[in-house]
């Protein structure tokens, strides 16, 4: 048979779009990334804070093409813990507070335990601060136990870790469900359980502790996109402050 159209339309001329993306930042980022092992996913996004822009958002070679940096949602472990911290911070500790790091605690016939080379000299009764520099999953879970079912959820949202992704291309940011038992909510105080988090959300977090109120990321400047409402109490200058001095000991005095 003859071939026939079925339906056509006018060829229009596009729009153009301008993005954020830094061309030398993110040439670095997948320069880096091509070091990473090809079995599993990886990303790296960069954000700077003061305008909230995306200069880099990179997948490595085992995303097989997935933008792993922006759709990507994983449990984010241990880069949760400054949100975790900020909901301490709301219910009344300060980065001195101590709080106990023992090798192991036991929720509701759940064991948890801290990674297998965490330092000795870190444990005991230790300052709030010495706990997320050290990342002692122990003093999260026993410090959060008498908080409200919903202060992770308020907390990741006072940093737009769970607010309507704007960025102006496909992406995802996080979910911190408030619905669980004791258990979900002791892994969740870790970036476990059913928290889940794109590399893009984790970056978002970074952002808005560095400046000291939460933004939307943003990737496509033309045409603009509306930036998402920021749900709840968004962060403070001094809950930022306090956040900013316990990440910087991850680097002066922790694992990292």
């Amino acid at each position: 048979a003859s071939p026939r159209d079925l339906y056509a339309v006018p060829a229009r001329q596009g729009l153009p779009v301008a993005t954020t993306l830094d061309p030398v930042i993110q040439e670095a980022a997948e320069l880096a990334l091509d070091q990473v092992s090809k079995r599993g996913a990886s990303a790296l996004v960069a954000i700077r804070p003061s305008d909230m822009h995306i200069l880099a958002a990179a997948s490595g070679p085992g995303s097989e093409g997935y933008s792993t940096a922006t759709l990507g949602q994983y449990p984010p472990g241990s880069t949760f813990k400054p949100v975790t911290a900020l909901a301490l911070l709301r219910a009344g500790l300060r980065p001195s507070s101590p709080v106990p790091c023992d090798k192991s605690i036991i929720i509701d016939g759940r064991t948890f335990t801290n990674y297998s080379d965490y330092p000795s000299s870190a444990r005991g009764s230790i300052p709030l601060v010495t706990a997320i520099a050290n990342s002692c999953n122990t003093a999260m879970i026993s410090a959060t136990r008498s908080l409200a079912a919903d202060s992770l959820a308020q907390a990741a949202a006072a940093v737009g870790l769970t607010a309507p992704p704007t960025a102006g291309i496909p992406a995802a940011l996080g979910t911190v469900p408030t619905d669980g038992g004791k258990v979900d909510f002791a892994a969740a105080s870790i970036g476990q359980g059913k928290v889940v988090a794109t590399p893009l959300a984790m970056a978002t977090v970074a952002a808005a502790i560095a400046r000291g109120e939460p933004g939307s990321p943003v990737f496509v400047t033309e045409p603009a996109t509306e930036p998402a409402p920021i749900g709840g109490r968004p962060i403070t200058a001094d809950e930022a402050k306090a956040l900013r001095s316990m990440m910087r000991a991850v680097v002066t005095e922790g694992s990292a």
